[in-house]
C-alpha cells in the first residue's frame, strides 16, 4: 500500500501514535503534501525531546527546528541520560526560545543551575501565548534575592495560567575561618 492514496485525516490519526521527533524524521522533507501535514499536526500535539540520543537531537535542532518552531505548541526538553545538558545545548544553539511564536506550553526537566533556569524564564517573557509553565526535578544552588527574581520573571509572564515547580533549593553555606589567639 501507497500512503500517498490514504486520506489526510487517517494519516493525521495514523501520526497520533509516533512520536513527533521520529514523524519528523520520517516524512519531513517527503513532499510537500506531508510537510503540510506535519504542520497540522504540531498545532495540536507536543514536540517531546525525552529518550533521545544526542545525535538525533543535534539533527531535530539542526534540520527541522527552524522549518517548524514557530508552529509548535507544546516543548518538552530534559536533561536525562541520554542527553545530559540537553537544555542547556538547547539554548546554545541560538535557538532562542522566542522562535516558538506559537508556544503555549513549555516542560522542563532536571534543571540544576540557577543560570539556566534565569536564561529560560527571561527568554519566556517573548512567548505571547504561554499559559503553562513547568519546571520538573530541579535542583538550584542560590541565595534568597535570586530565587525571588526567578520567581518574580515566572510570575511576570502576562498569559501564565498554569505553572508547576519542583524545585530543590539549596542554600550556600560558607564555613568561615576562625583564627584563635593562643595567650601566653
Amino acid at each position: 500500500m501507497n500512503l500517498d492514496l490514504l486520506a489526510n485525516e487517517l494519516l493525521l490519526d495514523l501520526f497520533e501514535y509516533q512520536s513527533g521527533v521520529h514523524l519528523l524524521r520520517t516524512f519531513h522533507n517527503l513532499n510537500s503534501r506531508f510537510d503540510n501535514l506535519l504542520i497540522v499536526h504540531f498545532q495540536t500535539h507536543d514536540l517531546d525531546f525525552r529518550s533521545l540520543s544526542t545525535y538525533a537531537f543535534d539533527i531535530i535542532c539542526e534540520q527541522y527546528l527552524p522549518l517548524i518552531a514557530d508552529r509548535i505548541i507544546t516543548l518538552r526538553l530534559p536533561n536525562n541520560d541520554n542527553t545530559p545538558q540537553e537544555i542547556e545545548l538547547f539554548l546554545a544553539d541560538d535557538f532562542a526560545l522566542r522562535t516558538f511564536l506559537h508556544l503555549r506550553s513549555l516542560s522542563f526537566n532536571r534543571i540544576y543551575s540557577i543560570e539556566t533556569m534565569n536564561k529560560v524564564t527571561r527568554q519566556c517573557c517573548h512567548l505571547p501565548y504561554l499559559i503553562h509553565l513547568k519546571f520538573m526535578s530541579c535542583s538550584l544552588n542560590c541565595n534568597r534575592a535570586i530565587r525571588l527574581n526567578t520567581v518574580d520573571q515566572i510570575w511576570s509572564l502576562p498569559k501564565l495560567t498554569r505553572c508547576h515547580l519542583d524545585i530543590k533549593i539549596y542554600k550556600r553555606f560558607v564555613i568561615p575561618t576562625v583564627h584563635r589567639r593562643r595567650s601566653l
